[in-house]
């Protein structure tokens, strides 16, 4: 069997920069396409295991027929049994392990004569692989004391989909960014909505629930930059697609509508951007690098990297506020 791995070139705006230094991400399907011969020559079977989507998958499919299997991957659509294109077969399985999926292929040779596949849903009726429980469960002993730690009690859900934050703003992007403004002491916080992995339920707040929002050592960059440049920040901001990208931003200190052109009406702290003033601003260190394509802060003053996890800034917010309610205050606003 031979397997050609392939990646979406967005990678070069979703990861963050440091991590990928020195990498060129090209075109997935001109690339399968220099390659197949030679895998598809030493192997009786050639699948591709992509995260590029199922419509770059669907074209994959049709300019490299000589794949036999696609098993796809980052648009999150769940294809209940495997799609076909020409002789070439799609398969995907959602995310975050809702499903199991599962293809069947009878094989003559080095043909495929018959297809077959489901997606098993990951549900409490499935029964547990005891050696892999064991082993998960001796591991969960170690951390669940202090992952279950109680720090604080939340009135009203606050909301931390992907669909949500990254399209629209949410209780929770709002508190992100107030406790990062706060800490930077600046005029405004901006952060991407990709940073914001999980929501919190309403209730008792745990340490676990806290790392489920940030699992990624997120910190914060202190910078200035024009009213200008903030616009052309925000313009950036809500022309990326939602929920493919999670550059759309949460802000702080700043509010703005989003009409048909473009951000407009543009406030900070109540009062009209003055596109000639510097501002001080709070972003996260992703951004910063030019995560989600944002290069404007290249050109950013006086930018200096706070010794602040954003993950840290929110527990200690906790610890001030034992009990805390946030809502969402129409900061951002979709108009005609």
């Amino acid at each position: 069997v031979g397997v050609l791995g392939l990646i979406t070139p967005d990678t070069a705006q979703l990861a963050h920069p440091d991590k990928i230094a020195g990498i060129t991400f090209s075109d997935p399907v001109a690339e399968a396409k220099k390659l197949a011969a030679e895998v598809r020559a030493g192997s009786d079977i050639f699948i591709a295991l992509t995260h590029t989507g199922v419509e770059a998958d669907k074209r994959l499919a049709g300019e490299v027929p000589v794949l036999d299997v696609v098993i796809g991957g980052h648009d999150h659509v769940a294809l209940l049994e495997p799609l076909k294109v020409g002789d070439v077969w799609i398969c995907q399985a959602q995310y975050r392990g809702l499903f199991l999926g599962r293809v069947d292929l009878k094989i003559d040779g080095k043909k495929i004569t018959k297809v077959g596949g489901r997606l098993i849903p990951v549900a409490e009726e499935l029964p547990e692989h005891e050696e892999v429980k064991a082993m998960v469960a001796s591991y969960r002993a170690k951390i669940d004391q202090k992952l279950k730690e109680v720090v604080g009690k939340n009135r009203a859900r606050l909301v931390g989909e992907a669909e949500m934050v990254r399209s629209m703003e949410t209780n929770l992007g709002n508190l992100v960014a107030d406790v990062m403004r706060e800490a930077a002491r600046t005029e405004i916080a901006l952060v991407n909505g990709g940073s914001i992995r999980a929501s919190i339920e309403e209730g008792p707040i745990t340490l676990e629930d806290i790392w489920r929002v940030f699992p990624y050592d997120s910190q914060v960059v202190r910078l200035e930059l024009s009213g200008r440049q903030i616009e052309e920040v925000l313009s950036h901001s809500v022309s990326l697609r939602p929920g493919l990208t999670g550059g759309f931003l949460q802000v702080s200190g700043l509010s703005f509508v989003i009409g048909p052109s473009g951000p407009r009406q543009i406030r900070v702290h109540g009062k009209p951007l003055d596109r000639e003033r510097l501002y001080s601003i709070a972003i996260t260190d992703f951004m910063h690098a030019g995560g989600d394509g944002y290069s404007h802060f290249r050109n950013s003053r006086n930018a200096l990297l706070q010794p602040l996890l954003i993950r840290d800034l929110l527990l200690a917010y906790l610890k001030k506020n034992k009990e805390i309610s946030v809502a969402s205050e129409g900061r951002i606003q979709r108009r005609p």
